[in-house]
């Protein structure tokens, strides 16, 4: 049975009990599949939901073990009745406890019809009740996120101590969309988590990856033959050439080491403009995200020639992403192949104690299939064994995170607004089982200043609660160059006076 709704396309794949079967005589298609599902554990839901090989790319998904009756019974049958404030109350009992009521952030904050939370823009996080972020609609409802506040504390600590202008960090669990921390900084931008203008990079690559292994067959050890350097991608390499192409990297190692030709050759070889802006549309790019809070758009260009094609496989042109969306992109891959609804509001609370709201976790659409995300992980994981990410993740006694396998990406890329080096990394962990997504960004116009792996690895050290490492800070091309041209006129300072005190011998 089908039944289709705004934000819903779910096949039930299995018998109906025999009552329901006897019920949808008697009742519409849509109170019968509500029935349905109040039955059902949240296991057999998710089952449901996405777990089928059989659902399609791009397949717009549901919400995880809910029905469609918690918009409607939850906030009456007028909610969008404005009416008058409700008192502010004292004391509030939640589970049988009470607690006495603080000072709380103002925030304004709607429920669609559908049941989803509309959040303007993103809060502030300062005022803290029973242990978690919270705060108060206008009509005094009690609104508690889903930021885990220790996790929160941390981002936000090594946000503010980085010493590039620009940085932001978004956590999310995979299985659930929930975000976890969310932090950041610049001294132009508004909101630096939820900004879209940010160089997208070899971000982007996974969406590349994702479509070769999905509809080209393309293997982690497929050999891609190419020339030149494993960033250089012009008119003059982009295209195979016969016995031009000198050089050969396996997908997983293209991957790991970020190499821009052998992804143009993917595209140009194996996909096409259609294939790949398909990929991109699920991925989330050019899309709603139908986020808590409103959040920009990601765009994603694929142009129609072939050198554009595959500029724009390999992460360059007009290709964009914000963090939120990176985080959220990750987690697609973490999850099996679903993308996640973000989802910062974990509940409402009325002023007497009533639940108003609870977040459900809800997929967005099928991204992939499950046997490509386990695949794309495994090939991520690379980047922090021997590619990109490898200083950041390795010691000089071995690995800073021995006992976790952490699945990432990187990506830079010289950006415009705001002006400097995008510096990318997002990650997946652990690769068996994944509980956290993450995505990092680093901007800073004279060039690296802390890299974003190291911000990355140290967040994922704080969650899994292992030893955080200190990072190592990377001085900018022209303090580097400062420094050697001081360096350069002590020597020469220094030889000339041995010079001297030669001659005078």
């Amino acid at each position: 049975m089908w039944w289709g709704g705004e934000g819903y396309s779910i096949d039930i794949l299995f018998p109906l009990p025999r009552l329901l079967q006897v019920s949808c005589t008697m009742l519409s298609i849509k109170r019968a599949f509500i029935l349905t599902l109040a039955i059902l554990s949240s296991a057999q839901a998710q089952t449901a939901l996405g777990a089928d090989p059989r659902v399609e790319i791009g397949t717009r998904m549901g919400k995880l073990g809910s029905d469609n009756r918690s918009a409607e019974y939850l906030r009456g049958p007028n909610p969008n009745a404005i009416g008058e404030l409700d008192a502010q109350p004292q004391r509030l009992t939640i589970g049988g406890e009470s607690y006495p009521v603080p000072e709380l952030d103002k925030i304004e904050l709607h429920i669609s019809d559908d049941g989803r939370i509309s959040l303007p823009e993103l809060p502030p996080f300062k005022s803290v009740f029973t242990d978690r972020f919270a705060a108060k609609t206008t009509r005094n409802e009690f609104v508690f996120y889903s930021l885990d506040p220790e996790l929160q504390n941390f981002a936000t600590e090594l946000v503010s101590r980085s010493n590039a202008p620009h940085v932001a960090l978004v956590a999310m669990d995979p299985q659930t969309g929930k975000i976890l921390a969310a932090a950041g900084k610049s001294p132009t931008l508004r909101h630096p988590v939820l900004y879209a203008g940010y160089p997208a990079a070899s971000i982007f690559k996974l969406v590349t990856a994702a479509a070769a292994v999905e509809r080209a067959g393309l293997q982690p050890d497929t050999t891609i033959g190419f020339r030149g350097g494993n960033y250089t991608l012009n008119q003059w390499n982009y295209m195979p050439g016969v016995g031009r192409d000198s050089r050969s990297m396996s997908l997983e190692d293209a991957l790991a080491k970020s190499c821009n030709p052998v992804f143009s050759r993917v595209a140009l070889g194996f996909l096409n403009k259609d294939v790949l802006r398909s990929y991109a549309f699920a991925f989330g790019f050019n899309n709603s995200l139908a986020s808590d809070v409103t959040l920009d758009t990601s765009k994603a260009a694929i142009p129609d020639d072939g050198y554009g094609l595959g500029k724009a496989a390999a992460g360059f042109g007009e290709v964009t992403l914000s963090p939120m969306h990176a985080a959220t992109l990750v987690a697609s891959i973490a999850h099996h192949g679903l993308l996640p609804r973000p989802a910062l509001v974990e509940k409402i609370v009325s002023p007497s104690g009533a639940l108003v709201y609870q977040q459900q976790p809800e997929m967005l659409t099928r991204v992939m299939s499950p046997s490509t995300a386990e695949i794309l992980l495994q090939m991520m994981e690379k980047t922090t064994t021997i590619g990109t990410s490898r200083r950041a993740f390795v010691g000089k006694k071995g690995p800073l995170l021995p006992e976790i396998s952490v699945a990432a990406k990187t990506g830079t890329l010289r950006g415009e607004n705001p002006e400097g080096i995008n510096n990318w990394f997002v990650a997946a962990a652990p690769i068996d089982n994944p509980k956290l997504a993450l995505a990092v960004i680093v901007v800073h116009p004279g060039g690296y200043h802390i890299k974003a792996s190291q911000i990355g690895r140290m967040f994922i050290q704080k969650f899994f609660n292992e030893p955080v490492t200190p990072a190592i800070q990377i001085a900018s091309p022209q303090k580097k160059r400062a420094t050697i041209s001081r360096r350069t006129q002590t020597a020469k300072s220094a030889t000339k006076k041995h010079v001297v005190r030669r001659k005078k011998h």
